[in-house]
Order: C-alpha cells, then structure tokens, then sequence
C-alpha cells in the first residue's frame, strides 16, 4: 500500500502524522509525506526504510509561521468576532497557503492507494481524492465532527457542562441521544468557512479539473461520515470524550496515534539518565510546547514553592530556558538569584531540548503543560495527574474536563497571565490526582494502539 500523508500545523499536529508514517513503516508500506520544512526534522527513519526509498518528504512551500500573516486582518469576515472571526482566519491560512500548493501535493500523490489529511490540509485531501478516485481519512484531534451529543468545543461553557452531565457508557448514548441545537454549533461554522473559501475553492478545483465542484451539501455528507470515499478518524480518548454515535458509518473511534510514540533508534541523553537515576523521587515535567513563553523565573519559584522544594524537575523545550549567569542584569525578568533560587535550581532543575513524552513522562511524577492534545493524551497513557495552563483552542477544554474528572488540574485562566500561586496552587490539587491518573493510565495501556485501530481503518477503506 502506498500512502500520502498530507499535515498541516504545529508540532502537535505532525507528531501523529510521524506515529502513522512510523506505523506504515515497519509493515513496508510505502509513504509520501508533505509536512511543512520546521517540522520535518520530527521524521527519523530507520536505515532500511531510506534504502527501500519507502519514505519520501516532500515541503510545503511555507512555515507555521506564515500563519501569522492573516490573524491580524482576514480577507473575509474582517466585521466578525469571536469563533466566526477565528474561521476566516483559518480560511485564509488555507486559501492562501495550502491550496495555491495543489500541483506539488498531487505529484507527491501519484500511484498513492489512499490519502491520510489534518484538518487544515482537508480542502485539498478532498479535491486529490475525487481526481484520483481514491479513499481518504481525516484525522481528527479534536471533537469536530457534528453530533446532537455535545455543542462544538468552541462553546467552551456549554462544551464542558454538557460533557461533566454526560454519562460515558456504551449503554448510555444512543444516536437519538442529545439536542438538535447542538449540531447546528458545527453546521454554522463549516457554513462560514465553506463560503469564505468558496472562490478559492471554485479556482483549483478549475485548475485541477474537477467536476464538480465542492459545494456545502457535499461538505456536510463528508464531515458527517456519509460520504463512501472518506473515512473520519477521531484520534482522542473516547474515555474523556464520548464515541459519537450519532453520525454516519465511516466516523470511526481511533483513539490517540502519538501518546506511546518513540522515534526508533531514539538515545536518551546520559545527562539525562542520570538525573532521572540520581533519586527514587520522581521529577515534575515542564513543557509548554511552541506556546510563546518567557516567564521561567515564575515557573522556578512555583516548583521550589511547592512542598519546600522537595520536587526536583525536568524544563522542556527553548520557551523554558535556564537563564545564563551572564545574561542577568538588574532589569532582567529571568533573574532568579533571589532566596536560594539559583542554588535550588543547580540542584533540582535540569534543562532538555526535545524528548519523547512517550519515554520520559512514565518517569516522572507529573505533567505541566499548555494543555495541547499530544501532550495531555501522552500524560494520561504515562498514568500522571496533567496540570494544564491552556493559551488556545482545546487546551482550555481538556483543562476544565481533567480537572472535572478528577484527573489533573487548570493553572490560572490562561498561560499567559497564570501567577506563581496559580502554578503552585494547581500542582498541590494534581498532588491528589495521582490515584486516579494511574488507574486511567492502566486503562489506557490495555487496549489497543490507535496507530493499529487506524491501520485496520486504511485496509477496510482500500479493500486489501
């Protein structure tokens, strides 16, 4: 089988797309990655699939960074505010970055059995599926497809209140359970992307000659599983998130692809090991992903806070870099010299780059993060209690839903206003987390990968 891989996004959004390749991978299927240049150092692929020529990496023409550009003004819905404005944003993102690339994903397409797409590439997933006459599956990393169970997670309030009320049993949920109204939460936001990217829709579906064109009917009957051609794969725990069963038949239940993702080959720094083996108490992780972060002196008063400093921890990423002695000065935010601060952090804190959750979060004692899904899906499978900080989108959601169930804790509105109390505060309630995250974990580790759930998916969807 021979597979395209089509990803569009943050590191959170690609590290399933490598789990997948490394899937498709190690059962000699053939694949064709397009994953944007700042990402692609994600992919390590072992010496035998390079020589089989079975992975080929193919760069979008643009960085997560070029993102930016339409956030501040969007060509379309400029008069909008709140999750309508968000849209046209996103709309541009697509209509200006990812469909003008049309020519270069379809050669990458070529003699490809099936098409894998994020949600931001799947405009264009969708036109390369109806010219090729070839599956497709969309992966899902939130709850997006429209169902009468819950509104869509945009409604935050009403998002968490109808899921904490909701009882998660197979016996509990049928297709008539919910509202009508909840589904029209969906519906209105596809209807306003669909229009503000009609035109730009209508022209590469012109260039690639398509007929016909994509209109909002065909949308719905695709989004809501009903389309033969294309699957849905939500990759969440259902465990948090109910099954929606209200839907047609191709939405399948994955259940998440990276948590347990380890790159093959992987080395763990010796400087590392050590730390981790210096004591039989273990560390807390830090790590707030690509989230724009610069308050680390806030974080380090937070952690020797806790428990009289007990805790030793583990910062990941640059966003949470130790300062550097020479770089203090007076006026400087980072300074952390004050109460033994610096002397704790010596001792206590060590500094990584990149790790796999996967590896280290079995290891440590709990999770401080922004709360994306990769990260929050690898602490639950780690079986430690997720203190989240959210900044954007769904992060705020899992925030609220963990620490409703009783498996972690939200630090502060948002990341970027969360106080030293605020990180402390939500630390010591995770402390009473432990418990319950490591009986979820347990759960979790005994069932099926979601990389083999969609492996099972694609040979159903090309009939092998």
């Amino acid at each position: 089988m021979k597979v395209l891989l089509v990803c569009v996004g943050s590191r959170g959004d690609a590290e399933p797309f490598v789990a997948i390749a490394d899937r498709l991978l190690q059962d000699s299927h053939q694949v064709e990655f397009v994953i944007q240049p700042e990402l692609k150092e994600l992919l390590v692929p072992s010496s035998s699939h390079s020589a089989n020529n079975n992975l080929r990496v193919h760069e979008w023409p643009f960085t997560q960074y070029d993102f930016y550009k339409y956030a501040a003004n969007p060509s379309k819905g400029a008069n909008l505010e709140g999750r309508l404005r968000f849209v046209a944003i996103v709309a541009d993102c697509i209509g200006e970055l990812v469909l003008p690339s049309w020519k270069m994903v379809l050669d990458a397409a070529k003699d490809c059995n099936i098409i894998i797409t994020s949600a931001l590439a799947r405009p264009l997933a969708f036109a390369l599926s109806a010219k090729l006459k070839i599956p497709s599956v969309l992966i899902h990393l939130q709850p997006l497809v429209p169902t009468k169970l819950f509104p869509h997670s945009s409604n935050q309030d009403d998002f968490i209140e109808t899921l904490q009320t909701l009882e998660i049993s197979d016996d509990a949920i049928t297709a008539e359970s919910g509202l009508e109204e909840n589904l029209e939460t969906y519906w209105t936001l596809e209807q306003h992307q669909h229009d503000f990217l009609e035109d730009r829709l209508d022209k590469m579906y012109k260039e690639m000659e398509i007929e016909p064109k994509m209109t909002f009917t065909a949308l719905r009957t695709i989004l809501s599983g009903n389309d033969p051609s294309v699957f849905i794969g939500n990759s969440f725990f259902d465990e948090i998130i109910p099954r929606v069963v209200d839907a047609g038949p191709n939405v399948r239940h994955i259940s998440s692809l990276a948590d347990h993702y380890i790159p093959q080959g992987f080395e763990p720094p010796q400087n590392v090991v050590d730390f981790l083996n210096q004591s039989t108490d273990k560390p807390i992780c830090v790590g707030f992903g690509s989230m724009p972060y610069s308050q680390v002196t806030l974080i380090l008063k937070a952690l020797k806070r806790l428990d009289g400093g007990q805790h030793r921890a583990i910062l990941i990423g640059k966003a949470l870099e130790l300062p550097k002695p020479e770089d203090k000065n007076e006026d400087d935010d980072h300074d952390h010299d004050d109460d033994g601060l610096s002397a704790w952090v010596q001792t206590n804190v060590l500094q990584a780059y990149s790790l796999p959750y996967a590896w280290l979060l079995p290891q440590c004692q709990m999770m401080l993060s922004h709360g994306g899904a990769g990260v929050t899906h690898a602490t639950l499978r780690a079986g430690i209690p997720p203190v989240i900080s959210p900044l954007m989108g769904d992060q705020f959601f899992f925030a609220e839903l963990l620490q409703s169930r009783g498996l972690g804790a939200r630090a502060g509105q948002s990341l970027s206003t969360a106080t030293e109390d605020d990180f402390v505060q939500a630390m010591e309630k995770a402390m009473g987390c432990v418990d319950s995250a490591k009986q979820f974990g347990e759960e979790v580790r005994n069932q099926p990968l979601g990389v083999d759930n969609l492996m099972n998916l694609l040979l159903d969807a090309v009939k092998l």
